[in-house]
């Protein structure tokens, strides 16, 4: 993995417009593996992010989605830092509860 790709995805985890971007556009960033790897990680926390509030936003009205929104932001904190973390140590580890369902997605 080249110094490229761990800015690409720090830039991804803090910048996700730009990170998006850079990594739509170069055909280099995604043939690497170590940055496809993260790239789906990443991907799969901000739709479990997404679809989270989305159910969250939907159950307001009653305790239990009131409580969902903490528990998302508490967990999509703890794979941002575990993301980083990975991402600064060059390793490919899966993230905590989803990392290993990143895998399926085939792109």
């Amino acid at each position: 993995m080249e110094k490229n790709g761990k800015l690409l995805l720090v830039a991804l985890w803090l910048i996700w417009p730009v990170g998006l971007i850079w990594y739509l556009v170069s055909e280099k960033m995604k043939k690497d593996d170590f940055v496809k790897f993260h790239f789906k990680q990443w991907l799969l926390v901000i739709i479990v992010a997404f679809v989270g509030n989305i159910v969250a936003g939907l159950l307001t009205f009653i305790l239990i989605g009131a409580l969902l929104f903490p528990v998302i932001g508490v967990l999509t904190l703890v794979w941002f830092i575990q993301a980083m973390i990975f991402i600064l140590q060059e390793k490919k580890q899966d993230l905590w509860l989803i990392g290993k369902y990143a895998e399926k997605f085939d792109f």
